[in-house]
């Protein structure tokens, strides 16, 4: 039974923190796509032969969400006379301090500052923005699918270590009620009680240990 509380109270604040990193990584997701198809439009525009800050002024009026916001605020610093180096590099800025938090609990802030680093490092020492910019866009991809399968991988992982967590205690019920002897003493006696909360204890231990290895491996 207490193996059993206790199982239920680190399985009730698992999943809300569960539910909490899934939120993030989510929006996390959602950005690094939206930033990947960002950099690819822009690219296209630019092979046309439109400038980066009228790239940056078109795209902004369809943009979505949290970074059509930060470009529409790009777009007003370039028109109240910004150069587009500070510009971007403030908008890189305050993005990363808007997305700390979120990368605390497993978010990503790097897409945006990729897209900046490749405008500003093309504008200011040429190059083949497009190309850049292009490039950008695939690398995101690329590390969204990776990302993707690594945390397949993580919950096959906790799959497993459920499981293996439940056994002993599914193996303790059956015994209990094919020999009512176990159960009386695992209940009943000071060595059995020790016994039973000693196995609580050290299957407590192997599920936080297998989830710090699972974060870990997710940083």
């Amino acid at each position: 039974m207490i193996v059993v509380v206790l199982l239920g109270a680190v399985a009730v604040l698992g999943g809300h923190r569960a539910i909490a990193l899934t939120r993030v990584r989510r929006a996390a997701q959602l950005l690094d796509q939206q930033v990947a198809v960002l950099a690819a439009d822009l690219a296209a525009s630019v092979r046309t032969g439109s400038p980066l800050a009228v790239a940056l002024a078109d795209q902004a009026e369809s943009c979505p969400g949290r970074l059509g916001d930060e470009l529409r605020s790009v777009v007003d610093r370039i028109r109240l006379g910004w150069s587009l180096d500070r510009t971007l590099g403030r908008w890189a800025r305050d993005h990363d301090l808007g997305g700390r938090r979120a990368a605390t609990l497993g978010g990503s802030v790097g897409s945006v500052a990729a897209l900046v680093q490749a405008c500003r490092f093309a504008t200011a020492h040429g190059g083949d923005l497009a190309a850049s910019l292009e490039g950008v866009a695939v690398a995101i991809v690329d590390r969204t699918e990776l990302a993707d399968e690594t945390r397949a991988l993580a919950a096959q992982v906790r799959t497993s270590t459920a499981v293996l967590a439940l056994l002993p205690v599914v193996g303790a019920g059956v015994f209990a009620l094919v020999d009512p002897r176990v159960a009386h003493t695992l209940t009943s006696t000071t060595l059995g009680s020790v016994c039973l909360l000693l196995a609580g204890l050290l299957d407590l231990a192997g599920v936080g240990t297998a989830q710090l290895l699972v974060r870990r491996s997710l940083r």
